[in-house]
């Protein structure tokens, strides 16, 4: 990634999540309702509402709302206004509100911050996305576990590859043989959370032999903390638009950067109308 580039996102992100004063209340993850239906005041994916804000939505609008607070998410439905309060999102007139538990108990504030566009792909309840590829994944980004599926291109005259990890020190931890461009690592590859490592795949030919020099790259495992939440709150294949939204977020914020990249760009194709989303998609 360009430096300009990584200058401009990180400014994007800061201005779209820059707590107000303190810790934001609840974290808008879903605008969705007729073409031209608008909220007073306008919502968007991603913005923040702090308690005893009142929305007006029409008939036909929805909005989804995470509380920050107690791991809740709320679906409001208009015609009716609603406020947020310390108890949630409640309806003052006609609308509705259905509740559910993203998470058990408190979700930490949403601090995003900046990296490189990824690939792999995702489920969510439009059918399976996968998107572009890069010559190696992970290569310079954090990953949210200790058993990332290691992802590179076929190279020409390799009958296959011999894929190497190394820690900090240049030790090598792992090393298998796979006939695939990809490689998922077991439990007992020695990985460790908040820890930095080296990876790299050598082609090689039938017989054993390299065909081509190796090709390395670096990543890191989240931090402990990071690795807890990011668990606890990962989606099912089923789960709502919002609950994706609020894992990108918090991927993002732990420095797993090209997986977050990887759902900005699905969660956009889906509300392709949503000018955040799109930015954050680029």
């Amino acid at each position: 990634m360009s430096l300009l580039r990584a200058t401009t996102l990180a400014t994007l992100l800061v201005c779209l999540l820059q707590p107000s004063a303190g810790r934001a209340d609840v974290l808008i993850t879903d605008v969705a309702g007729k073409p031209g239906l608008v909220s007073k005041p306008p919502l968007a994916i991603l913005g923040e509402m702090a308690n005893g804000s009142l929305i007006d939505a029409p008939a036909g609008f929805q909005f989804s709302a995470i509380d920050l607070v107690t791991g809740k998410e709320y679906l409001a439905s208009g015609p009716g206004q609603f406020r947020i309060t310390s108890g949630g999102v409640l309806s003052v007139t006609t609308g509705t509100v259905k509740v559910r538990s993203v998470a058990d108990g408190a979700l930490p504030e949403v601090r995003i911050a900046t990296g490189k566009l990824s690939r792999a792909s995702m489920t969510m309840r439009g059918g399976s996305v996968l998107l572009g590829k890069l010559p190696m994944y992970p290569s310079n980004t954090a990953i949210p576990d200790t058993t990332p599926t290691l992802r590179w291109e076929h190279m020409a005259g390799a009958s296959s590859y011999r894929v190497t990890v190394s820690d900090d020190a240049g030790k090598t931890i792992w090393q298998r043989n796979t006939t695939e461009a990809q490689l998922a690592l077991t439990p007992d590859s020695g990985l460790r959370l908040g820890n930095r490592y080296t990876w790299k795949v050598e082609p090689l030919n039938q017989t054993g032999e390299p065909v081509a020099n190796a090709t390395s790259a670096g990543f890191s495992v989240v931090a402990a903390d990071a690795a807890r939440v990011l668990a606890l709150i990962k989606p099912a294949p089923d789960a709502s638009f919002s609950a994706w939204v609020l894992y990108a977020a918090q991927l993002q914020q732990a420095g797993a950067s090209d997986d977050a990249q990887t759902i900005w760009q699905a969660l956009a194709r889906e509300r392709p109308g949503d000018l955040n989303l799109k930015k954050l998609a680029k």
